[in-house]
C-alpha cells in the first residue's frame, strides 16, 4: 500500500483525479495539527489529527 501527502491541489476533486489515474482503491483524509501542552512541564507541542474524507480502506491481498 502506497501513502502520499498531496499538498499543492488546489481543490480535492482535482487530488481524487490524480488518485483515480493510478486505478488503485483510495482513501483521503484531511490533516491538521492542533496545539496541546504536555505534561509535567506543560512544554507547547503539536500534535497531529486525521479524518477521513473519502474512499474505502484497500484490502491487502
Amino acid at each position: 500500500m502506497d501513502e502520499y501527502e498531496i499538498s499543492n491541489a488546489s481543490e480535492v476533486r482535482e487530488a481524487i483525479a490524480w488518485a483515480e489515474a493510478a486505478g488503485r482503491p483510495l482513501e483521503f483524509f484531511v490533516k491538521w495539527f492542533e496545539t496541546s501542552l504536555r505534561a509535567p512541564d506543560y512544554e507547547i507541542i503539536q500534535v497531529p489529527r486525521m479524518m477521513k474524507l473519502f474512499g474505502f480502506s484497500p484490502k491487502e491481498d
